[in-house]
């Protein structure tokens, strides 16, 4: 929880793994998760108009991940969040054309860094891990890393 959404960006250069997304991508559920499996992660939300740290400019792209998903979901993803603090669920948060544009600001950074990007929407996050592990070539069935 340390290095748990960018907030000491230090640990992106100290971590196995950096992953990176839009809120409700799941970086924390999946970070917990693959730290439970031995691996040092560090996340960071990707919002527009705020300045990614320099320090992700220096970690290896093979250690980064993009995390993305469908619009849709994702604009469901944020207004149950918003009913959930009992809210309106009507907000820019939730809006298609601010999540659009939340996407394709992430999408440009991570073809930018030229990181492995994966599609979350359909995908439990025990199957993200997998995949992320297997980038990372290491034995998904072995819980010491």
């Amino acid at each position: 929880m340390t290095y748990d959404d960018g907030k000491d960006p230090a640990g992106f250069l100290k971590a196995d793994l950096v992953l990176l997304g839009v809120s409700r991508t799941s970086k924390t559920p999946l970070s917990l998760y693959l730290a439970n499996r031995n691996i040092k992660v560090a996340n960071l939300p990707i919002v527009p108009k705020s300045s990614i740290p320099d320090e992700i400019y220096q970690v290896d792209p093979k250690k980064i991940v993009g995390l993305t998903t469908d619009p849709q979901i994702l604009m469901e993803f944020r207004r149950q969040r918003m009913l959930a603090y009992g809210l309106s669920p009507d907000t820019t948060y939730s809006a298609r054309e601010q999540v659009m544009q939340e996407l394709d600001y992430a999408n440009q950074l991570y073809a930018k860094l030229g990181c492995m990007v994966i599609n979350t929407a359909h995908r439990s996050i025990e199957e993200t891990a997998t995949l992320i592990m297997e980038h990372l070539g290491m034995d998904v069935f072995d819980n010491n890393k």
